[in-house]
């Protein structure tokens, strides 16, 4: 694949050279990769930031995926790494480093490279092809993800220690149980899951609605006897 973008940083062009001694590709393809990391991140991990993408995807996986790569997949994640492209930190999480300013000033014309106009035309193509795939891939994998969370999905009704403890109406994609340790760890009194059945926000909003009568702030509601009964309700059938 060749270069159709007028312009590479000048920094960038000994990382591009290694990517492609490392990966044994044309040294075009190094600077193809790079554009093509930079163009990724800045749309879909804009921090750099490449925790919990794809599914969590492992970071190979997700690199190659969103390169196009067919190759060894931690073959690439090592060369990345090792060109700086890709950093590692202490605890093992990986980001993509120098996206604040990879088409900035000081910088060399590659598309010399491209000696003839057809070599211009399928570069630009075969780069629009590529950056289409990826975007289509990763549109599908962010509708994949929406929908195993919203499948995961419950609302919950978690009460404070006591007969007279207010009740939290919310929502969570994940276990109850974890989400109830989050909150627990907030409060003093002990607290308790009463009833959780599936549900999303809808459900969450039209349930702090239908008891906002009984609401003291936030999602915290008094334990008025509708909302009991509806409690135990929910708590018997598993649903809402």
């Amino acid at each position: 694949m060749r270069l159709p973008f007028l312009q590479v940083p000048r920094a960038a062009f000994a990382q591009a050279r290694t990517l492609a001694r490392l990966l044994k590709v044309p040294e075009s393809h190094g600077y193809g990769l790079f554009v093509a990391l930079h163009s990724w991140a800045l749309e879909m991990a804009p921090e750099g930031d490449l925790s919990g993408r794809i599914d969590d995807a492992a970071p190979a996986v997700l690199l190659a995926a969103a390169l196009d790569w067919t190759g060894n997949e931690e073959m690439l994640l090592d060369a990345l790494i090792r060109t700086k492209m890709v950093e590692r930190d202490a605890s093992g999480m990986h980001r993509v480093a120098g996206l604040n300013a990879p088409f900035q000033a000081d910088t060399y014309d590659v598309r010399v490279r491209l000696k003839t106009p057809e070599e211009r035309a399928l570069a630009e193509a075969e780069f629009a092809r590529r950056h289409e795939v990826s975007r289509q891939r990763d549109m599908e994998a962010r509708m994949h993800r929406d929908e195993v969370k919203r499948a995961a999905s419950r609302v919950y009704f978690v009460q404070q220690e006591g007969a007279d403890g207010l009740v939290k109406i919310g929502m969570t994609t994940r276990p109850v149980e974890v989400r109830l340790k989050e909150i627990q760890a907030s409060h003093s009194c002990l607290l308790a899951v009463r009833a959780s059945a599936p549900g999303g926000r809808r459900q969450e909003s039209d349930l702090h609605w239908r008891f906002a009568s009984l609401r003291v702030s936030g999602e915290w509601f008094r334990p008025g006897t509708g909302l009991m009964t509806y409690v135990a309700l929910v708590a018997s059938r598993g649903v809402l």
